[in-house]
């Protein structure tokens, strides 16, 4: 999947393990978004101050598993 320059940055650098390009105010998860949220214990946004909602955690939140805090 292509990723923007700062994505592929922090995932070669080591500061991301993995990333997700996308905009959760007015996207769906996808698959693939759903499996990697499964484990996440930390999520990072960039560009997001002050406009992100209820709506991001509502998509993202029922992805991770069940007992696991984000």
């Amino acid at each position: 999947m292509w990723r923007p320059k700062p994505l592929s940055y922090g995932e070669e650098v080591g500061l991301l393990d993995e990333s997700i390009k996308a905009n959760f105010e007015t996207e769906s998860l996808s698959a693939g978004a759903k499996e990697d949220l499964a484990s996440v214990d930390l999520v990072t946004s960039t560009g997001c101050v002050g406009y992100v909602t209820e709506k991001s955690f509502d998509r993202m939140l029922p992805a991770m598993r069940s007992g696991q805090l984000p």
